[in-house]
This record gives structure tokens, C-alpha cells and sequence, in this order.
């Protein structure tokens, strides 16, 4: 008597987390590869914390890991196994500064203290400021925000911070319009280190308020002269 028996040897299926890569902190990085037909993809990692079932996700590690991707073939019932490790390499902080209030036609600097492992880039909003220094000078003329962007030579990292500069400006309210025998409102809250000095087209009303309520009898301007003391400077 004989007998015959056939084994049938099924291919794994194939199995691609990607290729190990270094990535700044706060980037992202792309893993696995792209999906196949009848393949179901399951990833895990270490440390723990991240699970997918796509065959290509994207992640963002905030410290190196190592990803495990498992791969099952749902006809043959077949697995295989990956893993890539995304190094991550800590971004360069960036300091641009306080944010600072100047009087109008001023000059203030700009940045916090100095990395020379940096490369430094300056914009500003209003466009119209760019430079590569490290603590720069500027003389805004209009509330204006500083982003400054920092490179690491050697990790090609990137690093972002922004700092304000605004100008001090007298504030006498808003121009409105009142009826006979009604009051209005002129200017804002006061500020520290602020003193106030008004006066009128009419030549009626004076105050030292930064804040008051006035009640004319006709049509009248009121200026109001507004000093830092800690700055030294006026505005009207």
C-alpha cells in the first residue's frame, strides 16, 4: 500500500515599517509602507502609547521610539514582523526677548541672550524688518510682532519665538455723538506709572483723570496729554 500527503508553503507577506530616520523634536515622521491587497497592518511601540492599524502612519515622537509593525496576510493567515526606530533630536530653543513698550520715534533691542551655535533670522508683521543679527535694534513706528527663527548648525533643527514691540499712545476714547443735557465718556482705564492732563477746544474743562465724564453744551474736542514717567515720553 502507498499514500501521498502535499505541504503547501505560503509566503510570509511582506512586512515594511520604513527606514530608521532622525527627526527635530515637534516634527513629524512618516512610517510603514503602502497598503496591499488581503494585508491587515497592526503597530505598536516602545515606549508605549502609539497604535495604528494603517499600513503607512505618520507620528511624532517626543523622544526617540521604535515602532513594531505586524503584518497578516487574511487569505493564507500568514504574519510577518518590522520595526524602524525615529531618533529625535531636541530643536534649539529660541528667545527673542520681552515684549516691550516704547515711545513713538524710539529704539529698543530686541532677543533674549545670545547663542553664537545659532544661526538667527528676523521678519516682522507689518512686513518691512528682516535681519540676522542677534539682538537687533528697532524703531517700530506702529505696533509691530518679531519672529525669530533659530537654526542649530549642526542638528539643522529649528527653534521659533516672537516678541511685541508697542508703541505708547494716547487714548481719549472714541468720537461720539449726545444729545443736549446728555453726558459722554472720554478716555480709557489709566495705566501704572501714567499721568494724565486734559483740556478742551472751549477752554472749560481741565483734569488730571485718565478716565472722565464730560456733559457739553455744544460741539467740543478734548485733548488728552498722556506721560510714561518711567519712559519719559508724551503723547497727545
Amino acid at each position: 500500500a502507498s499514500d501521498s500527503i502535499t505541504i503547501f508553503v505560503n509566503q510570509k507577506p511582506v512586512a515594511n515599517a520604513g527606514k530608521d530616520a532622525l527627526i527635530c523634536s515637534g516634527s513629524y515622521a512618516t512610517i510603514g509602507d503602502t497598503a496591499m491587497l488581503n494585508y491587515t497592518y497592526a503597530w505598536a511601540s516602545n515606549p508605549v502609547g502609539f497604535i495604528s492599524t494603517m499600513s503607512k502612519p505618520v507620528v511624532n515622537p517626543a523622544i526617540t521610539t521604535e515602532y513594531y509593525l505586524t503584518v497578516t496576510d487574511t487569505v493564507t493567515g500568514c504574519i510577518n514582523m518590522d520595526s524602524v526606530t525615529i531618533k529625535v533630536t531636541i530643536s534649539p530653543t529660541a528667545d527673542a526677548g520681552a515684549d516691550h513698550e516704547i515711545c513713538s520715534g524710539s529704539t529698543v533691542a530686541i532677543g533674549g541672550t545670545p547663542n553664537p551655535a545659532l544661526v538667527y533670522s528676523w521678519v516682522s508683521n507689518p512686513a518691512g524688518f528682516s535681519s540676522t543679527d542677534q539682538n537687533p535694534n528697532v524703531s517700530p513706528t506702529v505696533n509691530t510682532t518679531y519672529y525669530l527663527t533659530v537654526k542649530d548648525t549642526i542638528t539643522g533643527c529649528y527653534g521659533n519665538d516672537t516678541a511685541k514691540v508697542m508703541i505708547l499712545m494716547a487714548n481719549a476714547g472714541a468720537d461720539s455723538s449726545i444729545c443736549m443735557g446728555e453726558k459722554a465718556y472720554i478716555g480709557a482705564p489709566s495705566r501704572n506709572n501714567h499721568t494724565y492732563s486734559w483740556k478742551s477746544s472751549d477752554s472749560l474743562f481741565t483734569s488730571t483723570s485718565s478716565f472722565e465724564t464730560v456733559n457739553p453744551v455744544q460741539t467740543t474736542t478734548y485733548y488728552i496729554t498722556d506721560t510714561d514717567t518711567l519712559l519719559n515720553c508724551v503723547n497727545i
